[in-house]
């Protein structure tokens, strides 16, 4: 962050919800770099993840992707799964 910081590719930001915390934003330098290298970074994770697996792997990726993303929000329910670090929190998480 700090390097990207100095090179003007992202600002930090208080975080409002933990003291502790700030937020990485991208200025308007940084947002350009990231909207030229998209289409290569699609371009290798697709021949080098998607191209490799079957229409059934894919579908079966999207599934397994979907359960742990549903896990990792934050619904209000208490579970096993609250011992996780960015499940303590009781608001927003910041880094």
């Amino acid at each position: 962050m700090t390097r990207l910081g100095k090179d003007g590719m992202l600002r930090r930001e208080a975080c409002r919800y933990d003291k502790r915390g700030s937020i990485a934003a991208l200025t308007d330098a940084g947002f350009a770099v990231l909207e030229r290298a998209a289409p290569g970074h699609v371009e290798t994770v697709r021949s080098f993840v998607f191209d490799r697996l079957s229409e059934e792997q894919v579908a079966q990726l999207e599934e397994i992707s979907a359960a742990i993303a549903q896990g990792l929000q934050e619904d209000g329910t208490r579970s096993a799964s609250d011992d996780v670090p960015w499940r303590r929190r009781s608001s927003p998480a910041c880094s």
